[in-house]
C-alpha cells in the first residue's frame, strides 16, 4: 500500500510538472506569436566573437562554482582532486534536467561514494552549497535588477529595501547561521542534521568566490544577449541580474527540470524593460540553448582534463571530519 501511494505521488508530481511547463511554454510562444511583427522589425545581429566570448566566460564561472563546491566537500573531509571533482560534479549536474532533481543528487551520491566520501557527508556538503548558492544569487540578482524588475509588476519598492535584503543575505552566509539553514534543508529532505566546523575566513572566501561566479555568469548572459541584439553596455548589469534572478527562481522550482519554462518565463517578464515583449521571449529562449552549450562545453573541457590527469589522481576521505565525530 505505501508503495502504491508513493507511485501515485510520483505520477501526480509528474503530471503537475508537465502541466506547469506546458503552460509556461504556451505563454512564451503566445507572446512571441502575438508580437511577431515587432520581432520581424527588430534589428537582429550576430556578433560571433562576442557569442564565443560569452561561452568562454560562462565556462569560467562554471569551473569557479565547481571549485567552491570542492572546498565545501573538503570541510566535510572529502579530499577530491579538482581534476576529478569538476568532471564528476558537472556530469551529475545534468541530472537536474530530470523532473524532481533526484537524479542529480543520486548521481552525485554514487560518484562521491566511489571516491570514498560517505553519503551523509555528500548530502551535508550539497545542502550547504545549495543554500549558499541560492542566497548569493538572490542577493546579487536583487541588487543588480531587483528594483527595475519589480517595477515591471507595478511594485514600487524603495532602494533601501533591496539594500536591506542584500545585507540580510550576506548575514545568512555566516557559518553558524548557514549551518542552521543547511540543517533545515536536510530536515525537509528527511535527512539527519550535520555537524561541522569551518572558519569565517573560509566562508568569506566561498561567498566572495560564488559572488564572482554569479557576476561572471550574469556578464556572460549579457554578452550572449548583446551578440544577437543591440543591447547597450549600460544595460549589462540589469540583464545579467535578470538572468541571475531567473536562474535562481528556476532552480528552486523542483517540479520543473532544470527550471525549464520557469526561467524563460521570468526572464521574458523582466527583459521587457529593455526589449519588446516578443524579442524578450526569443532572447529568453535563446538563453536556454546558450546555457546548455556552456554546460556541455564545460563538461567537455572537464572530461578532457579528467582523461588526461584526473583519472590518475587519488581521492581520500578524512575520518577526522567533524561530521563523523
Amino acid at each position: 500500500m505505501p508503495e502504491k501511494s508513493a507511485d501515485i505521488k510520483r505520477i501526480l508530481k509528474l503530471v503537475i510538472g508537465t502541466l506547469v511547463i506546458a503552460g509556461l511554454v504556451f505563454f512564451i510562444v503566445r507572446i512571441v506569436v502575438r508580437d511577431w511583427g515587432e520581432v520581424r522589425r527588430y534589428e537582429w545581429s550576430l556578433d560571433l566573437p562576442m557569442l564565443f566570448g560569452s561561452i568562454a566566460v560562462g565556462c569560467i564561472a562554471t569551473f569557479l562554482n565547481s571549485k567552491v563546491t570542492q572546498n565545501i566537500f573538503k570541510a566535510f573531509g572529502g579530499n577530491i582532486p579538482f581534476s576529478r571533482f569538476a568532471f564528476l560534479m558537472q556530469f551529475a549536474n545534468f541530472g537536474r534536467y530530470i523532473p524532481g532533481k533526484v537524479a542529480q543528487i543520486a548521481g552525485l551520491l554514487v560518484f562521491m561514494k566511489r571516491e570514498g566520501v560517505p553519503r551523509v557527508s555528500t548530502l551535508g556538503a550539497m545542502a550547504v552549497f545549495q543554500v549558499l548558492l541560492i542566497i548569493t544569487a538572490g542577493v546579487l540578482g536583487i541588487l543588480l535588477a531587483g528594483q527595475e524588475a519589480f517595477s515591471r509588476f507595478t511594485l514600487n519598492i524603495p532602494s533601501w529595501v533591496f539594500a536591506l535584503i542584500g545585507l540580510l543575505g550576506i548575514i545568512a552566509t555566516i557559518p553558524p547561521i548557514l549551518k542552521a539553514l543547511a540543517n533545515k534543508a536536510l530536515t525537509l529532505m528527511k535527512r539527519d542534521p550535520i555537524g561541522y566546523e569551518i572558519s569565517f575566513k573560509d566562508w568569506a572566501v566561498a561567498f566572495l568566490s560564488l559572488a564572482l561566479g554569479w557576476i561572471l555568469y550574469g556578464l556572460s548572459f549579457a554578452m550572449m544577449t548583446a551578440s544577437i541584439t543591440e543591447l547597450e553596455l549600460s544595460s549589462f548589469p540589469f540583464v545579467g541580474g535578470a538572468f541571475i534572478l531567473a536562474f535562481t527562481i528556476g532552480w528552486m522550482v523542483f517540479i520543473s527540470p532544470g527550471g525549464l519554462g520557469v526561467r524563460e518565463g521570468v526572464l521574458l517578464l523582466i527583459l521587457t524593460a529593455v526589449f519588446p515583449s516578443g524579442v524578450a521571449g526569443l532572447v529568453a529562449t535563446a538563453g536556454r540553448i546558450w546555457i546548455l552549450t556552456v554546460e556541455a562545453a564545460s563538461l567537455g573541457i572537464a572530461a578532457i582534463v579528467f582523461k588526461t590527469i584526473g583519472c590518475k589522481a587519488v581521492s581520500s576521505f578524512s575520518s577526522s571530519c567533524s561530521s563523523e565525530k
